[in-house]
């Protein structure tokens, strides 16, 4: 819980080695969402099976941990390791009867387990139901620090959305909570900070955020969560996140991280042909959000590569992918294929006017002079076609909000 996931394997590990025992099920406690945090997802689902029919056979023994922290372990589990249709009926299940026992903590923990599977899945109205109940139910019970995991994963949905005001509004709820030493799940902070960024316009903080966020987690051993968190870099228009990818990324156990670390190498290197690839693997998946964006950046790819048919195929792909979501605008899907064509700069100047910064405010974050800003917008709108700030809010997707400087987190 205080996201020291390796201590927490080798701590009992002992315990885990025992054939049977009491010990070996409060071990399993510890270990199965540590193993999927560092990356052994496929190992994690093994111990949950082996031991929940262990507990089931005690009943209601006092002083036992309860089956459903065994269950909620192995929906993270499945989840992270790609089976997103087990997971999700997993977590319905034991969303369903706790429920109907009335019992707040186990409701939450299905909640919050299964607002993260939607969100992979990219049912974000689900996920953004499924987060503020969890929220609502660990505050009831006092829970701050599991609180703080829904109350990410509420700004991440938001984000997600396109919805910068309710990302920034949740953001700053998340920031209010005291959630003291409970850590285990950061590297979900992290990108929701990130995320909320994102959606303002602020690309550069963003990547910053969740470079900052790859680190903290690669230190802690926590390569899983780290593999989220390169996906997110990428899914923000960072082609240079295959850069990071090192060998314990690529030993994460899952479907679901081979595909995400193969859209990176995809991704870096503007190959249409293998996003279409990761496009249908994601879509096999169930990720139908990850899967519309990779063949959006195909189609994209396809276009520079001067393949007509190709494009044309990917664009359709996309669509179709997109409407297997809910609600989704993502920087990968909302854009037009016609701003690949303006350079990182006019793009970030331009993401920025569309977000509602002035020219002034743009200068002062990007360290530019209001002239440089304002001869960088200026391309941006010949080369979109489009006369504007308000033009420029509709090509990128969003409503304009106002902002300053002094909102950067």
């Amino acid at each position: 819980m205080a996201n020291r996931p390796i201590d927490a394997i080798d701590r009992v590990a002992v315990y885990l080695d025992q054939p049977t025992g009491r010990a070996r099920l409060y071990a399993a406690i510890a270990a199965g969402p540590a193993l999927t945090v560092v990356g052994r997802s496929i190992d994690a689902i093994a111990l949950m099976d082996d031991v929940l029919p262990a507990r089931l056979a005690l009943g209601d023994a006092d002083a036992m941990p309860a089956a459903f922290q065994y269950t909620m372990s192995k929906v993270f589990a499945l989840s992270e390791a790609g089976e997103l249709a087990a997971a999700a009926e997993l977590a319905e299940q034991t969303y369903q009867l706790a429920a109907s026992l009335r019992a707040p903590v186990p409701t939450a923990w299905a909640a919050m387990v299964g607002g993260r599977v939607a969100l992979l899945a990219g049912d974000l109205a689900i996920a953004s139901i499924r987060f503020a109940e969890s929220a609502h139910l660990f505050d009831e019970g006092d829970e701050a620090g599991l609180r703080s995991w829904s109350a990410a994963g509420t700004v991440l949905a938001a984000a997600q959305r396109g919805d910068a005001s309710d990302a920034a509004a949740l953001l700053d709820q998340l920031h209010s909570i005291d959630y003291g030493p409970v850590r285990a799940m950061q590297a979900d902070l992290d990108r929701a900070a990130a995320w909320e960024r994102r959606v303002a316009g602020d690309t550069r903080t963003a990547t910053a955020l969740l470079r900052a966020g790859i680190a903290d987690a690669d230190a802690r051993g926590s390569f899983g969560m780290a593999v989220s968190l390169l996906h997110d870099l990428a899914r923000c228009g960072d082609r240079s996140a295959a850069d990071l990818v090192t060998d314990d990324h690529r030993q994460v156990q899952g479907a679901l991280a081979a595909t995400r670390l193969s859209f990176l190498d995809a991704f870096a290197a503007d190959d249409g042909v293998e996003l279409d690839r990761v496009a249908d693997a994601m879509a096999e998946l169930g990720a139908n959000l990850f899967g519309a964006e990779a063949a959006a950046a195909a189609a994209a790819a396809h276009r520079r590569a001067g393949s007509t048919r190709r494009r044309s195929a990917s664009q359709a792909r996309s669509i179709e992918l997109r409407a297997g979501c809910t609600d989704v605008r993502t920087p990968l899907l909302a854009e037009p294929e016609v701003i690949v064509d303006l350079t990182a700069r006019e793009r970030e100047v331009a993401e920025l006017a569309a977000a509602g910064w002035s020219s002034r405010e743009i200068a002062a974050s990007l360290g530019r002079s209001v002239r440089t800003v304002e001869n960088h917008l200026q391309r941006a709108y010949d080369k979109l076609g489009v006369t504007g700030r308000s033009d420029l809010a509709a090509v990128f997707g969003r409503s304009p909000t106002t902002a300053t400087t002094t909102e950067i987190r």
